[in-house]
């Protein structure tokens, strides 16, 4: 799905639930662990939406809160062809994932958060 079909998705789960947003070094440990024990081929995971502002700052769209704790790839986010607006978890071969910024028309997995 992409970004917008996954938000659209959540949004359908019942108890307010969007795209995933992380704020904390917690959150992103817990879920880093569980989408490595869960992962099944190669599964860009999508946070919230994370998002690009126009002023080029990233935000969580669930909340409307600015990236207080960030886990980019080295060189990320690097708005390739200028075109890249959202956030993902990008699994490496090194057997590890961290963000990546990519394109909201590409097709993606998501994850689910309720608050």
């Amino acid at each position: 799905m992409t970004w917008a079909e996954s938000r659209a998705n959540c949004k359908r789960l019942p108890g307010g639930a969007d795209l995933v947003a992380i704020e904390t070094q917690q959150e992103n440990e817990f879920l880093l662990k569980m989408i490595t024990d869960l992962r099944q081929g190669n599964c860009a995971i999508v946070l919230t939406s994370g998002r690009k502002n126009s002023e080029g700052g990233w935000y969580w769209a669930s909340t409307g809160k600015p990236f207080s704790y960030t886990y980019w790839w080295p060189g990320e986010p690097n708005n390739v062809e200028g075109a890249e607006d959202v956030v993902e978890f990008y699994y490496h071969t090194t057997g590890t994932y961290r963000w990546n910024d990519r394109r909201a028309g590409q097709k993606f997995c998501s994850l689910c958060e309720i608050p």
